[in-house]
Order: C-alpha cells, then structure tokens, then sequence
C-alpha cells in the first residue's frame, strides 16, 4: 500500500493510473483514487495556478479567477484521465506531458468562462456528452424503455435504417443525435475527440458521414410520415 503521505514520491504516472479508479464501483479503489487526486493536485497546483494568473492577467481576470479556471481545470483532467495518452502531448517526460495537457486545458476553460460571463457563443453542451453505439443506448429510450406507439415507431425506423450502415457511421450518428448536435453546429471538443479516436476519422469526414446519414434518415422519416 502507498503511504499517500510521501506523494512526492509516487511517479506521476502512477498517481494519473490510480486516479482512473474515479468511476469504480468498488469504494477501496475510489478511495484510492480520491488519495491520489489529492496527491496529484498539490504536486501541480503551484504551478498551473500562476500559470492562469498569467492568461487571466492577459484578459483582464483578477486573481480570483485565476484561482476558479485551475479548479475547473483539475476538474476536468480528472475526468479525462481516461482518455489522456501522454504520447499526444509529444513532451519527453510524463510531467511535462501533464502540464503542456493542463495548460491548454486552462486556455480552453478560460474560453468557456469568458462565453459563460457574456453569453456570447456560450456552449449549450454539459460536457457529459458520450459515444453512443447502439439505438437502445439513446438518452429518449433510456428514459422511457418501454417502447410504445410513436416511440416505437421511431425506435423502429431508426434500427432498421442504421442496419444498412457500417458500424463508424452509426456510431457518429447516432452519438450526434444523443448530444443533440444541429445540422452544421461543431459538436463539443470532447466529443469530436472521441470520434476521432474510435473511428479513426478526422473532422472533415466524421461530418460528412453524420450529414449522410442524416440526410438519408430524414428523407425515410418524410416518407413514412407522408404514409401516415
């Protein structure tokens, strides 16, 4: 066991590898894992606060803000720790790859704050958008599973039409439909991010798939509604 006392020397690798437990259902490993953000927010504090109070001071943002864009910034690694590959961030050790990470996470957070205080171009998104790979798994018919009358007519439709399409661009449709992602809206960068690493795909062509396929269902949906 790890005497979480003497942080300072559990490789940060390792504390990022622990604080992957956040979502278990077993309490020993969320335990474990709560120890190890711990950990890991006071080896980074320091520095990721001073620096916000640099881009926050560029923006014209006090030192209070500074304070609250690291919080949400730590925040939102901790729930990316499972999609985090230091191998993307191109730095020659794991704690430099975790600041550069940080870093941009903090420019992006910033962004989010300013649209949040303005309204302006403020993101709709919760940021809990997932991939969705099956029609089963859709937020309408995990909230309503028994499937009557008008929903089942649309969870039929949808079945029957995505079965004619290979599994990427299911998955890119149907994960667009979930977040609600309007017809030439960008949907939300985590989002795209994981579209990208499960398909393989970049941007350009995820859009063009999700327009075809949309573009398709909605042509069968005014067929079957002209019927009705």
């Amino acid at each position: 066991m790890i005497d979480w006392q003497e942080y300072s020397e559990v490789p940060t690798e390792d504390l990022v590898e622990y604080i992957r437990w956040h979502d278990s259902d077993d309490p020993e490993l969320l335990a474990e894992a709560e120890k190890a953000f711990y950990a890991f927010f006071f080896r980074f504090t320091e520095d990721l606060t001073k620096k916000c109070e640099i881009y926050c001071t560029r923006k014209g943002h006090d030192k209070g803000v500074a304070v609250l864009i690291a919080k949400r910034t730590f925040a939102k690694f901790k729930k990316k720790t499972l999609t985090y590959q230091h191998d993307e961030t191109r730095a020659k050790d794991f704690d430099t790859g975790v600041r550069l990470y940080m870093y941009k996470t903090a420019r992006n957070e910033l962004i989010d704050y300013y649209r949040e205080q303005n309204g302006f171009g403020a993101s709709r998104f919760t940021g809990e958008e997932q991939l969705v790979w099956k029609v089963d798994d859709l937020q309408v018919f995990k909230e309503k599973p028994e499937k009557t009358g008008k929903l089942k007519e649309t969870y039929d439709l949808l079945q029957h039409t995505l079965s004619n399409f290979d599994w990427k661009k299911r998955l890119i449709y149907l994960t667009y439909l979930d977040a609600d992602v309007e017809e030439g809206e960008m949907p939300p960068r985590h989002l795209s991010k994981l579209l990208r690493e499960a398909t393989g795909l970049g941007q350009q062509s995820i859009r063009k798939y999700n327009n075809e396929v949309r573009n398709i269902v909605t042509q069968i949906v005014d067929v079957y509604a002209k019927k009705g």
